[in-house]
C-alpha cells in the first residue's frame, strides 16, 4: 500500500485520507453518544498523522475500529446463526433474523457500529474500516525505523493482528469482498489475507499475548480454509489459559458492548430458542431442558415483554454491563480446533477439560472412535463454550459442508446445526425464513469500485 499527500506519493487518495481522519478522531471522541456533543477540534494536518509520534494513536485506532465492528458484528452474526432473535419494530433488522439480505443495500452494508438505534448494527462498513485502519498502520509504521519509534515491532505485530481478524470476520461474514477498493476477493481468498496477516504478526517477534491472539486468529482462518494440519499446529502452541479480549466502556457507543446494549438494555433481540435452558446431563451428554444448566450459556426468560412488545424477552448473562469484554481469542477455542480435528480419545479428553473449567461431569462415548458421535458432541460444546462470541454463523456453514461431506444430514451431525427457524417457515414481522449463507457484496460497492465488473 502506498500514500499520497501534497509532498508524496500515495495510492487511493481518498480512501486512506478518510483511513487517517478516523485515526486522528476515533479516540477523540471516547465517551460522547454523538458527535453533535463534540465540539469540532482544529483540523489535523494529513502529515501529522504519518510522523512517528502518531504510530501508537494509529494502533489505538485499530484496535478501537475492531473492537467496534467485533461487537456490532457479534449482534448481526447472532441474529443470522440463531443465537439471537429479532425482537424490535424497525425493519432495518429484520433481514438479519430471516436470511435474506439482497445486494441493494440495508443495514449490513451501510450501517455503522456507533448508532443509538438500530442503526448501529452494521457489518460491511464497520468491518472495512478496521481492514483499512489495521493496514494503514502497519505499512506507516514500515516506513519508520526502531530508533524513531519506541516498540515499533510490537505495534506493527499488534496492527498486523487486528488486520488480521478485521479481514476474518469479513470473511466469515460476506460471499466475496474487495478490500482497499480492490478487486472481489472470494471468501478462500480472504482467509489467506487473513492467514498472511496474522503471518506477518508473528514474525515480527511479538509479545506473548499479540502472539497468542495472532496464533488462534491463523488456526480459525487456516480452518476454515480446510488446512486442517496448518490449523492444528497452530491450535496446539496455544497456552492453557490464555484469553485476549475486546474492551469496552459504559460511557459511548462506540465504546460499548452492544450484546448487552442491545439484549438486556435495549431489548431489541432475545435470545434464540435454540439456547434456552441448556443443559447437560449426569454422563456429560448435553440436553435442552434437562437435569444440569449449563454455565456458558446463560440465558433468562425475563417474562417481560421484548421491544417489539410481542417477543418473550430472554437476556443473556455472558455480558453483564454495558463495559464488559468480548474475547479476540481463547484457549478454549483452540482446544475445540483441536477436537474437532483429531477426534477420538483426545476429543474426549478436550470435551472434559472443558466440563471440568465449567463445573460439569465428565463425558464417556458410546464409541470413541465414531467420528459422528465424537463430532455431534464437539461441535455441541463449540455452540456453547463460544456462545455470542462471534463464531456461530460461519460455523453453521461449515457444518453444513461437513455434514454434506459426510453423507448425512446436518441434523444427523448435530441437532444445533440445522437454519432455525426453518427456511420457509413464517417471519413473524412478514416473509418467510431463508437460507442465506453469507452477505452478498453491496451493490454500492460493486457500482462504486472500478475494480468490481
Amino acid at each position: 500500500m502506498t500514500f499520497r499527500n501534497k509532498n508524496r506519493t500515495l495510492g487511493r487518495p481518498s480512501r486512506v485520507a478518510s483511513a487517517m481522519a478516523m485515526a486522528a478522531t476515533v479516540l477523540a471522541v471516547t465517551g460522547c453518544e454523538s458527535l453533535l456533543e463534540v465540539d469540532a477540534p482544529s483540523r489535523v494536518a494529513f502529515d501529522a498523522l504519518t510522523r512517528p509520534g502518531s504510530a501508537p494513536l494509529l494502533v489505538n485506532s485499530a484496535r478501537v475500529a475492531f473492537e467496534c465492528a467485533l461487537s456490532s458484528y457479534t449482534v448481526a452474526a447472532g441474529l443470522m446463526g440463531n443465537e439471537l432473535e429479532d425482537a424490535q419494530l424497525a425493519a432495518a433488522l429484520w433481514s438479519y433474523d430471516r436470511r435474506d439480505w439482497l445486494p441493494a443495500g440495508g443495514q449490513y452494508a451501510t450501517g455503522t457500529c456507533v448508532g443509538g438505534t438500530v442503526s448501529g448494527h452494521g457489518v460491511y462498513q464497520p468491518l472495512q474500516t478496521a481492514v483499512l485502519l489495521g493496514d494503514t498502520a502497519v505499512t506507516i509504521l514500515s516506513g519508520f525505523t526502531d530508533a524513531e519509534v519506541a516498540g515499533r515491532t510490537e505495534l506493527s505485530a499488534t496492527a498486523s493482528a487486528y488486520a488480521g481478524y478485521s479481514v476474518l470476520l469479513v470473511g466469515e461474514a460476506m460471499c466475496q469482498a474487495p478490500l482497499h477498493g480492490g478487486a472481489s476477493l472470494t471468501r478462500a481468498q480472504l482467509f489467506s489475507e487473513a492467514e498472511q496477516r496474522f503471518t506477518v504478526a508473528l514474525s515480527g517477534s511479538p509479545s506473548a499475548a499479540v502472539r497468542n491472539m495472532a496464533t488462534v486468529g491463523r488456526a480459525r482462518a487456516r480452518l476454515n480454509q480446510g488446512n486442517t494440519a496448518g490449523a492444528l499446529s497452530d491450535a496446539r502452541a496455544v497456552p492453557d489459559g490464555f484469553r485476549y479480549d475486546a474492551t469496552y466502556a459504559t460511557t459511548g457507543l462506540r465504546e460499548s458492548n452492544r450484546v448487552e446494549r442491545s439484549n438486556n438494555f435495549s431489548r431489541w433481540v432475545s435470545v434464540a430458542e435454540p439456547f434456552w435452558s441448556m443443559t447437560v446431563e449426569p454422563d456429560g451428554t448435553l440436553s435442552q431442558n434437562g437435569t444440569i444448566p449449563d454455565p456458558r450459556v446463560p440465558a433468562t426468560n425475563t417474562g417481560a415483554l421484548a421491544q417489539d412488545q410481542t417477543t418473550i424477552l430472554w437476556t443473556q448473562g455472558k455480558y453483564t454491563a454495558r463495559d464488559a469484554p468480548i474475547p479476540i481469542a481463547r484457549t478454549a477455542e483452540a482446544l475445540l480446533i483441536i477436537a474437532e480435528i483429531e477426534r477420538g480419545q483426545t476429543a474426549v479428553d478436550i470435551v472434559n477439560q472443558l466440563h471440568t473449567a465449567a463445573g460439569l461431569p465428565s463425558w464417556t462415548p458410546n464409541d470413541v472412535n465414531d467420528d459422528i458421535e465424537i463430532l455431534g458432541q464437539v461441535i455441541g460444546e463449540r455452540f456453547r463454550e463460544l456462545f455470542l462470541e462471534s463464531h456461530h454463523y460461519f460455523s453453521l456453514q461449515r457444518y453444513h459442508a461437513l455434514a454434506s461431506s459426510l453423507s448425512i444430514t446436518p441434523a444427523q451431525l448435530n441437532t444445533g446445526v440445522p437454519y432455525f427457524p426453518a427456511v420457509g417457515v413464517p417471519f413473524k414481522h412478514g416473509g418467510v425464513h431463508g437460507d442465506q449463507p453469507c452477505l452478498p457484496l453491496p451493490d454500492a460497492e460493486r457500482l462504486n469500485n472500478p475494480n468490481i465488473s
